[in-house]
């Protein structure tokens, strides 16, 4: 059936009065203070650190399937972390599109406020928030939304990616931003805006960037996130305007670049008569939820890459400078951003995804199942049945996740797995496969060796998929802190507001505050012969693409 896009658009305009109105935007924030109260909290439990009368800190993680607001307490040797509210972040479909429920994160985001301030009274310092990279909303004149921001994952890009590179070719591209080429990026989903709208549009917000000025009024990009836009010149540190010129993209809606540890001042008058927080200051964190992950990796001496692991993994090193020589072109090394001036070479990778999506669709077959069920089912099932290219295209829109590995091991000449324990056995041994040969590009490029695998972020609860991750790269992989996105994004508002003087002196706390896993390797050999079939799968793959 065919849908016509441009009228979801036109029902999803004018959603939101402006910041200065007094009207509710479509946000409800509460009248009444002890409706605010996160369901199912019990205050007894939280621990004395975070009840104690130190300063406090509020940490909003929001990631692609739920949001987080946690309290960190730093006592000036370590930093205790409190979750105080979570909530799922579910997207919207309208008209064959996918968007982000804006209003409903927005509501959670005051619950939030209004419950710290209720449990830490004038304790509550600042708060800063970070969130999944790439999408945005646009703003009218009157500093309106202009519909609810699109989902990355919405087919609204398809084949745009290949026409920009056709007509610009790979070699601008890369040249002008530095990172992966990758069809849902911010630059292909504005060349598929009506161009109506972007006439209209008056301002670009990322999510973060949203947030932000629906809390303080205020309008800014932070460098971390305009760096995974695929809009920014990670030599330059500054929009590609060259790009932008070339795709007739408007660069007045775009923003003043602000950095990590910026302070954009209180929240407006109204949103801390409503939530009861009057002192608080809004800072920028690393806003993409990746460079506060990474800032909280308790790395210390030693050549070590990071692993962010959660619905996408992301994996890369720490340099302060761009790696975009040929090699690093030739394998769409990512560049991006990251906290006190760092950069992070790095690749994307499709992360826990596919699992989320097999989950999602069996449940819809039958009863509840747990991420613990499926990763006791995989434990429990024979090793190596199939592997899969988890970066695939096949992979990347919602759908019936195991029917699709499925077609995937036909056209590769494979027997598809039998089963679900099979079936998430072959993501997780996959993904750890994938992770190896990654970490295998990025020495080349980087010119060395990596000791050590720092895994951060939720991903990480996973204990099989860790252990396979060490088998597969054959290193020692660190685990931890699990809330490590939570973490970075507190060490900064201490930055900001002068309670630590640097990221180094921050991973020390993490290192006294945190416990952390190490493995180890096993079953090396099993596994250098699975990597060998991937290799050889990914390179027949590729030569079956070539036209001609």
């Amino acid at each position: 059936m065919h849908v016509d896009r441009g009228s979801s658009e036109a029902q999803n305009r004018t959603i939101w009065t402006s910041i200065d109105d007094d009207a509710s935007m479509g946000v409800s924030v509460f009248a009444d203070r002890d409706a605010r109260k996160a369901p199912g909290l019990d205050l007894s439990i939280l621990p004395a650190a975070v009840m104690g009368s130190s300063k406090k800190y509020l940490a909003f993680d929001l990631g692609a399937e739920s949001g987080r607001a946690i309290v960190g307490t730093f006592d000036g040797d370590r930093l205790a972390l409190q979750e105080i509210h979570r909530f799922l972040n579910t997207a919207v479909r309208r008209g064959g599109s996918i968007y982000w429920n804006l209003p409903a994160l927005f509501d959670h985001i005051t619950q939030a406020i209004s419950l710290s301030s209720d449990l830490f009274r004038g304790a509550l310092v600042s708060l800063g928030v970070d969130t999944w990279g790439i999408d945005y909303g646009l703003l009218d004149a009157n500093g309106k939304m202009m519909g609810l921001p699109h989902q990355y994952r919405d087919p609204r890009t398809e084949g745009i990616h290949d026409g920009v590179v056709e007509r610009l070719g790979k070699d601008f591209l890369y040249d002008q931003t530095g990172i992966q080429l990758m069809p849902i990026n911010t630059l292909y989903q504005l060349l598929a805006e009506p161009p109506d709208l972007l006439d209209e549009a008056c301002d670009l917000l990322f999510i973060p960037d949203l947030v932000n000025y629906l809390l303080t009024g205020v309008k800014t990009t932070e460098r971390t996130f305009a760096s995974t836009s695929q809009l920014y010149d990670p030599r330059k540190r500054d929009w590609a305007v060259p790009l932008l010129d070339a795709l007739d993209l408007p660069r007045r809606i775009l923003q003043d670049i602000g950095d990590v540890g910026d302070r954009l001042g209180p929240l407006s008058k109204r949103i801390a008569h409503d939530t009861g927080a009057n002192a608080v200051e809004v800072v920028l964190p690393g806003t993409h939820d990746t460079a506060s992950a990474v800032a909280a990796a308790p790395a210390g001496v030693g050549t070590w890459a990071f692993l962010s692991s959660g619905t996408w993994s992301v994996l890369g090193i720490e340099t302060t400078r761009p790696l975009m020589d040929e090699m690093a072109k030739s394998l769409e090394i990512g560049n991006e951003i990251g906290v006190c001036g760092t950069v992070r070479p790095l690749k994307n990778i499709s992360g826990l995804w596919p699992i989320q999506q097999c989950r999602a669709a069996w449940m819809r077959d039958t009863q509840p199942l747990s991420y613990a069920d499926l990763t006791r089912m995989a434990e429990e099932s024979t090793p190596f049945v199939a592997v899969i290219d988890p970066d695939d295209p096949s992979f990347v829109q919602p759908g019936h996740m195991p029917a699709r590995i499925a077609e995937f091991c036909e056209r590769t000449q494979q027997a598809p797995p039998s089963n679900r324990g099979e079936t998430v056995r072959t993501i997780m041994e996959s993904l750890a496969i994938r992770y190896r040969m990654v970490i295998d590009a990025i020495e080349g490029v980087a010119g060395q060796s990596i000791d050590t695998l720092h895994i951060v972020g939720g991903g990480g609860k996973n204990l099989l998929l860790n252990q396979f991750t060490a088998n597969s790269v054959g290193r020692p992989v660190v685990v931890g802190p699990i809330e490590a996105t939570a973490a970075g994004n507190i060490l900064m508002q201490l930055l900001a507001m002068g309670e630590i003087s640097s990221l180094s002196e921050g991973r020390e706390i993490i290192r006294r505050s945190f416990d952390l896993a190490v493995y180890y390797p096993e079953d090396v050999d099993e596994w250098d012969d699975a990597y060998d079939r991937f290799r050889s799968m990914i390179q027949n793959a590729r030569a079956d693409a070539r036209p001609g």
